[in-house]
């Protein structure tokens, strides 16, 4: 047996636990974070508090589907209405919890929900607080919710179900859920009548299967009148036999249950820091290829459509070629009107190409009729920057191989960079370079453009980012092993 000693260094430990699974970002609607407020609730509101007084008195939860008895078997238990029972379905909406009257100041928030506590002075509450939950199987998804929050926060779980429930699909997932915490459940088939006797074995039958405790407390129909909250105190002996005996376990062995909702949250603390790693790896693999695939669009863009800033040599015939280069030195370089209609074609096929790429279903919330400038923020500033860049880039060069005519050079390159492949023009006045000089054009005007394009990625990978956040798990691996190490020297 594992004795549970008061430690500082325990709680210490396991607040490092809390706090990396509290800062994990989890985005917006990430599969993780269920979980992961789970298991945080877990430690704040049970492992907490249970290693700095370990004599707190044990939280019995009561559970179970809509109309199965959970309010009457607490009035019943102890001796006071504290939820009334009725046909209007739920009738706890929110968690009741009964405590002795010097404890009742602890339980107003557990585990993070607002409670109703009420005092009681029963015997069975010197030693233990009965909370009573929504039903499991409201339609209500927040029901649910804070019954599994108040499951997680349980020393025991009572779950209750009738003979005429106790098959029913939702209730046994969250029976699944309960068990795996490690901590003791009570299973109660309430309501048996002399015709559904029989449901008490199917339902053991069925707790075997599913490799729990098949040990069941079954508690007959009665028939209440009107008024009458509460079953007859015979009726609920079984259970509250069954209550104290845990109670009096539980003093023993508080460590072994302790140890086994403990062992049990750091398995599911390192399954889900396995499951972020990877998932982050995946995410990481999907951007990296969404990349390279948006810019690898750069090079299949036709940009011919911006060309012709030349003047052309005409029919390629000797005399077209002399006239053509008579005028040749009357050729300005691009003026900035010309510059401004060069950037504004480049735009237009850049929202062209990138608004066909979001309406193929890479980007599933492109509206057809949105402006696509509104939703990639810069990319006009971004096209300008690169366009102008490159102009000035291939003068320079146009100045450098052909200074008699700089301006005619720079339009021959341009229009051989924009068609991708190089012009008459450009032949006639670089010859047997004109292949390399005009490769180098549209080598340096693609490279600018796929800066653009990976900045496009990078916008459509946000909106994942925010709705999966990018959680780090290695805090949290940190801190498991902190654990690991407190709870070796508290054996040693």
């Amino acid at each position: 047996m594992v004795a549970l000693r008061e430690e500082p260094g325990t709680a210490y430990a396991l607040e490092r636990l809390a706090g990396a699974l509290e800062s994990l970002d989890l985005g917006d609607v990430s599969p993780f974070t269920a979980e992961r407020d789970r298991l945080a609730g877990i430690v704040r509101s049970y492992l907490i508090p249970r290693s700095l007084d370990p004599s707190m008195p044990l939280t019995v939860v009561f559970a179970g589907p809509t109309g199965s008895g959970k309010s009457t078997l607490i009035n019943s238990l102890t001796g006071i209405d504290i939820s009334r029972a009725g046909v209007l379905r739920p009738t706890t909406t929110r968690p009741i919890v009964l405590a002795g009257a010097d404890r009742v100041h602890e339980y107003s928030d557990l585990a993070g929900v607002v409670c109703e506590v009420l005092a009681g002075n029963a015997p069975v509450l010197d030693s233990m607080v009965l909370v009573d939950t929504p039903d499991i199987d409201s339609t209500s998804t927040e029901h649910r919710r804070v019954a599994e929050i108040m499951i997680d926060a349980a020393d025991v779980v009572v779950f209750v179900t009738s003979a005429l429930r106790y098959s029913d699909a939702i209730p046994w997932q969250v029976l699944r859920r309960a068990a795996a915490r490690g901590a003791p459940l009570v299973h109660v088939l309430n309501r048996v009548t002399s015709g559904t006797s029989g449901a008490v074995v199917d339902f053991r039958s069925c707790l075997g299967a599913a490799g729990l405790d098949d040990d069941v407390v079954s508690i007959s129909e009665y028939h209440l009148s009107h008024d009458a909250q509460r079953l007859p105190a015979l009726a609920v002996r079984s259970l509250r036999r069954r209550l104290v005996s845990l109670v009096d376990a539980n003093r023993s062995a508080a460590g072994e249950t302790f140890q086994r909702v403990l062992s049990s949250t750091i398995g599911a603390a390192e399954r889900l820091a396995s499951d972020l790693e990877e998932s982050r790896s995946d995410r990481q693999s999907w951007v990296a290829e969404l990349s390279i695939e948006v810019s690898g669009r750069v090079h299949e863009l036709d940009l011919s459509a911006a060309a012709g800033v030349s003047p052309s040599i005409g029919d390629g015939s000797a005399r077209s070629k002399r006239r053509w280069r008579r005028s040749a030195r009357k050729v300005e370089k691009l003026a900035v009107e010309e510059i401004e209609t060069l950037v504004a074609a480049a735009e237009t096929i850049l929202d062209r190409d990138l608004r066909e790429w979001c309406l193929s279903g890479f980007w599933v919330d492109m509206d057809p009729g949105s402006e696509l400038t509104v939703l990639v923020p810069g990319l006009l500033r971004l096209t300008r920057q690169a366009v102008e860049g490159w102009v000035i880039y291939v003068r320079r060069i146009g100045e450098e191989v052909f200074p008699e005519s700089p301006g005619l050079a720079e339009r021959a390159l341009i229009d051989s960079a924009l068609r991708s492949e190089a012009t008459p023009e450009a032949h006639e006045l670089f010859g047997a370079e004109t292949e390399v000089l005009a490769e180098r054009a549209d080598r340096e005007l693609r490279g600018r453009l796929e800066v653009i394009y990976g900045q496009i990625a990078e916008h459509v990978a946000n909106p994942v980012r925010t709705d999966l956040g990018e959680p780090d798990p290695d805090q949290m691996r940190v801190a498991l092993g902190a654990i690991g190490a407190t709870f070796a020297s508290t054996r040693g």
